[in-house]
C-alpha cells in the first residue's frame, strides 16, 4: 500500500514538474515573439528611414544635375525645368 501510494505521489510530481516546465515554455515563446515583433518594427522604421534618405540623396543629385543643365544651356527657367522634371516623375 505504501507503494502505491508512494508511486501515486511521484507520478503527481512529474506531472506537476511537466506542467511547470510547459508553462515556462509557453512564457519563453511568448517573450521571444514579441521580441520580434519589436525588432520587426525597428527594422521596418530604420528600412523606411533610410528609403526616405535615398530619396533626398537621389533628389538633390537630380537638382545638382538639372541646375548643371540649366547653367549651361537652357532656354527655359530653372523653376520651368523643375516642373517639368516634376511632371515627368510623377
Amino acid at each position: 500500500m505504501k507503494k502505491l501510494v508512494k508511486c501515486c505521489v511521484q507520478e503527481r510530481n512529474v506531472e506537476s514538474v511537466k506542467g511547470a516546465k510547459d508553462e515556462r515554455v509557453r512564457e519563453i515563446r511568448g517573450a521571444v515573439e514579441l521580441m520580434i515583433a519589436r525588432l520587426e518594427a525597428q527594422l521596418k522604421a530604420k528600412l523606411l528611414t533610410l528609403l526616405g534618405q535615398l530619396y533626398v540623396c537621389e533628389c538633390n543629385v537630380k537638382s545638382a544635375l538639372l541646375r548643371r543643365e540649366y547653367i549651361s544651356d537652357s532656354p527655359c527657367s530653372f523653376s520651368a525645368v523643375i516642373s517639368i522634371w516634376c511632371v515627368c516623375r510623377a
